[in-house]
């Protein structure tokens, strides 16, 4: 008879749930492709939790921390509103566990763990976004330098090297490129380097960018990056091959946990049947 109440309870509440959310105009599903456990996509423009971000009130230190990483990843979004959309992701498993807590306890409990897995997840998006478009833009820098170096053939000057190479960046990249152009169409080309390494906040970057505004000064020539260069691509065979090595263990942990999951079934299909056994044995 739980069955039954559960199963109602859950219907009910998402169907109030849902109402209320297009009500409010809080959150957005894709009712194409479902899926709770997925962080959804945020709405740059600040509007998604706006009023319940009004309410919240952050420590300094926690909302200069937001700010910085925030600024890295160039999000239009203030400290607050980020910390009301992760509030808002994950505030659905909050509610199913006090609702399923009182039809059976141990649901609730469940799904207690799920929401702190949840907003965990969500507040530590902001650090794997960072860590993601480092990563992507440190292994675009032997690409990077090869133009470069191309450019110089020409001109000292890195302005054309970075309008060619932003067509063909990744996405991060291309960002990056795109805001820095800009600050060196408006203002020098040094301090525009200067603000495109502390975005990227990444030392390989960093040590890229440090080469390139030596030889912008004349303090150095190009055979420094000719060097970062070559460095940069034994770097790049290095991590290819120890992706190579790497692949086969993981499929083998796969592996491993299939066939785990296979013998649980089947003693779990055996002790059932035992079990059934020796009940019919018992009542006779």
């Amino acid at each position: 008879m739980k069955i039954v109440y559960f199963i109602i309870f859950i219907s009910f509440f998402l169907f109030t749930f849902f109402v209320l959310l297009d009500l409010f105009k809080v959150y957005k599903f894709d009712f194409k492709n479902i899926n709770l456990f997925r962080p959804t996509k945020r709405n740059n423009d600040g509007k998604q939790a706006i009023k319940l971000s009004n309410l919240i009130k952050l420590p300094e230190f926690i909302r200069k921390d937001l700010l910085y990483k925030i600024d890295l990843l160039n999000i239009n979004l203030t400290p607050e509103v980020y910390v009301s959309n992760c509030i808002i992701n994950s505030i659905f498993f909050l509610l199913l566990a006090i609702g399923t807590y009182f039809i059976e306890p141990i649901l609730g409990i469940i799904f207690l763990v799920v929401f702190l897995i949840k907003i965990y997840n969500e507040f530590d998006k902001i650090n794997k976004d960072i860590n993601k478009k480092r990563k992507v833009i440190e292994s675009e820098i032997p690409r990077f330098l090869s133009y470069v170096i191309q450019n110089y053939k020409t001109s000292k000057d890195i302005l054309p090297a970075l309008e060619v190479y932003e067509k063909n960046a990744s996405p991060y990249f291309k960002k990056e490129i795109n805001i820095t152009i800009a600050d060196m169409i408006s203002g020098g080309r040094v301090e525009a380097l200067r603000r495109l390494d502390m975005r990227v906040n990444s030392y390989e970057f960093s040590r890229v960018i440090k080469a390139i505004i030596s030889v912008l000064r004349g303090d150095e020539n190009i055979d420094y990056i000719k060097i970062l260069y070559r460095e940069f691509q034994v770097k790049e065979v290095e991590e290819l091959r120890r992706e190579t090595i790497l692949r086969p263990k993981k499929v083998e942990k796969y592996i491993i946990v299939l066939t785990i999951l296979v013998v649980v079934m089947y003693l779990y299909v055996v002790i059932i049947q035992i079990f059934k056994e020796f009940t019919e044995i018992l009542s006779y």
